[in-house]
């Protein structure tokens, strides 16, 4: 165990204990505000992963993101994605919505102050490939872009339950699955990241991102699955009979 007496856990020595530990909190965090759940959840792995026994914080930022139906969104929301989409939004079309973050800057810690990744529709195939980093996320998750598009009924059902592969980039400087690279990676120091996630139960995916400073190798980074049903459970709250 890397746990310290203030709770965090050293991400240079992650094990197994550590996850499992996190991920007794995570089951604790529930409710109907799936936003604040959502803030609940990042909030926590960026307070208790950190650089070292009793270190500063490993991660430089934590955010959590779902894809969600256009006329799902709420107002300020749907003007973003009106504003940054060049597609005519249908009720229907997906959006890459960012549900909470935490991070080092005072703008990274609130969905609302997020300049460029508040929301990104989703209109089709092609623009999910254009954006490097969600569609690197969804290739090591093993999910097509076809199935956040345009998902079938019968995927959706099938998958309900499923948690995908963990989402790596070791080495993040450089990496063309991290296109911020002059204004993010290089000047805050992302050394690497890391992602996991899954379906809710009405089929939206839902991915928690995690930056680091702190190199990350690909046998800590596949001990985050663990975590994705819990975080699902969170996500969907305690009346939720199909967690």
């Amino acid at each position: 165990m890397t746990l310290d007496a203030d709770g965090a856990f050293d991400l240079r020595a992650l094990a197994v204990g550590d996850v499992l530990q996190m991920e007794t909190y995570v089951r604790t965090i529930a409710g109907h505000d799936h936003d604040a759940v959502a803030a609940r959840v990042v909030a926590y792995l960026y307070d208790a992963l950190r650089d070292g026994p009793g270190g500063d914080r490993a991660l430089v930022l934590a955010r959590l993101y779902r894809v969600r139906r256009y006329d799902a969104l709420d107002a300020a929301t749907r003007r973003f994605v009106d504003g940054a989409s060049a597609a005519a939004p249908t009720p229907a079309m997906p959006c890459l919505t960012l549900a909470a973050t935490a991070g080092l800057m005072p703008d990274w810690n609130s969905p609302a102050t997020s300049r460029g990744h508040r929301a990104i529709a989703l209109p089709s195939e092609e623009a999910v490939l254009a954006l490097p980093m969600v569609a690197g996320l969804l290739a090591q998750f093993g999910v097509a872009p076809r199935a956040v598009v345009a998902p079938a009924p019968a995927m959706l059902r099938a998958r309900a339950r499923h948690t995908y592969n963990v989402f790596h980039v070791e080495r993040a400087q450089g990496s063309p699955a991290i296109p911020a690279q002059a204004d993010f990676v290089e000047p805050f120091g992302v050394r690497s990241a890391l992602g996991f996630g899954g379906l809710l139960a009405d089929g939206e995916l839902f991915a928690v991102v995690l930056f680091s400073r702190v190199p990350v190798p690909r046998e800590t980074a596949d001990l985050f699955p663990i975590l994705a049903l819990s975080v699902r459970r969170a996500l969907l709250g305690s009346d939720d009979r199909t967690a």
